[in-house]
This record gives structure tokens, sequence and C-alpha cells, in this order.
């Protein structure tokens, strides 16, 4: 995802990204799987 920005295909390895969640990885794969079995 981040990769295809155009900064990214520009500057490569010079770019530093931080990245935060949102949310809690259990919360959102618990969600995913409710969604799936809906």
């Amino acid at each position: 995802m981040l990769f295809d920005l155009p900064i990214m295909k520009k500057m490569g390895q010079h770019v530093q990204v931080q990245v935060t969640s949102l949310r809690r990885y259990e919360d959102f794969a618990a969600d995913v799987r409710q969604r799936l079995l809906d």
C-alpha cells in the first residue's frame, strides 16, 4: 500500500514511515471473522 505512493517510488529507502494501529489486531481479526460468518 505505502510503496505505491509517488514519494515512495521516488525516494525509496530514504522515506521513514511510522504506522500506528487504530485498533488492536485481535479486535480487527474478530470483526473480520464475524463479518465473514454473517
